[in-house]
């Protein structure tokens, strides 16, 4: 958002020290806050007139996911069969899970994941279910959803969720009940992925879009298949005036957020090759499913989070320790924090 964006771009001339952090649940979004600093950087340099400055304190910026209950997960996940059933699924089809808000704004357009489960089907011998499960944003966006599914007539559609919030129950039914998860995000605030994580802890193998912090949880051809994403020819000259727009408030963040993904492509015969792939390998599907289980596990559990966390929370005392008396010296306060001045 323009508010998050306006404090990393302070994190510059704010009084930061070594033993200062950012944490950033990602690569992406560690990449993100460094080019943000960066670009603020060379701003004042070059307002200043400085050819060559030394930045002497940034704040460290450890990698640290999201944790995710993977031990819930484990002990109240039920059988497939028995999932099925609560559900009312047919018992032997192909089963893929949507897990997450549907938001055509900021988490995902679903025409794409629609068309390639279209695809997929019609090289499928069995039926193809799509479980979504989450809710939605708004009523009109829901019914444009409907419409949309209406065109994909071999795919089997299952919504929980909608209106009312998605029970613990009906998730881990609905994770329990799925062979594959899918996930084709396109949206740039995109900087982790609970629904992924929790998907890869069920030991359901993951079909993302290789895209923001989605690289950093699902390992192409392991825990499943990434999706090549990228920008549309058309992104770099839009790009300018979505941000102006986004930052002056003309359009709002999720408008502003949707807009850019509307500027990204994702390979759909990729996605619909992976698909197939996994629902008719059943060894595959089974091998990458327990490689994300474990990922997972040992990954994006609390209690290997909280471990980082302990870790982080040591190096940055060890980093105040070491750090010059000049870090020290108390600095000028500034007007806005002493206005009698």
């Amino acid at each position: 958002t323009p508010a998050s964006m306006r404090l990393l771009q302070e994190l510059v001339t704010e009084p930061v020290k070594p033993w200062d952090a950012v944490v950033c649940s990602s690569n992406a979004g560690k990449a993100v806050v460094e080019k943000v600093m960066q670009d603020r950087e060379e701003q004042l340099f070059n307002r200043l007139h400085i050819d060559d400055c030394k930045v002497v304190d940034r704040p460290y910026l450890p990698v640290i996911p999201l944790p995710i209950a993977t031990k819930q997960i484990r002990n109240e996940l039920p059988e497939k069969q028995s999932a099925r059933k609560e559900l009312g699924l047919d018992l032997n089809s192909h089963v893929v899970l949507w897990l997450g808000r549907l938001s055509m704004l900021t988490k995902s357009d679903p025409w794409p994941t629609y068309v390639a489960l279209q695809k997929a089907a019609l090289a499928l011998n069995k039926t193809l279910i799509l479980i979504e499960c989450g809710p939605d944003d708004s009523a009109p966006q829901a019914n444009h959803f409907h419409e949309l599914r209406s065109l994909c007539p071999d795919v089997q559609f299952v919504r929980f969720g909608g209106v009312e919030p998605v029970s613990d129950e009906t998730k881990f039914q609905c994770l329990a009940a799925a062979d594959i998860a899918i996930s084709l995000v396109d949206n740039t605030q995109e900087t982790f992925g609970l629904s992924v994580a929790e998907a890869m802890a069920s030991g359901l193998p993951v079909v993302a879009s290789n895209w923001n912090g989605y690289r950093d949880l699902v390992r192409d051809g392991i825990d499943g298949f990434l999706i090549p994403t990228k920008w549309s020819l058309l992104a770099q000259d839009c790009s300018i005036r979505l941000g102006w727009g986004g930052s002056l408030g003309v359009i709002n963040y999720p408008m502003a957020a949707g807009c850019l993904a509307q500027l990204l492509q994702i390979d759909l015969s990729a996605a619909v090759a992976a698909i197939v792939a996994l629902l008719t390998d059943p060894i595959m599907m089974r091998a990458m499913g327990d490689a994300a289980r474990i990922r997972a596990e040992s990954e994006f559990s609390y209690e290997v989070v909280m471990n980082n966390y302990l870790d982080l929370f040591e190096l940055l005392q060890e980093r105040r320790k070491a750090a010059s008396k000049i870090s020290f010296q108390p600095e000028k306060t500034s007007i806005t924090i002493n206005p009698v001045n």
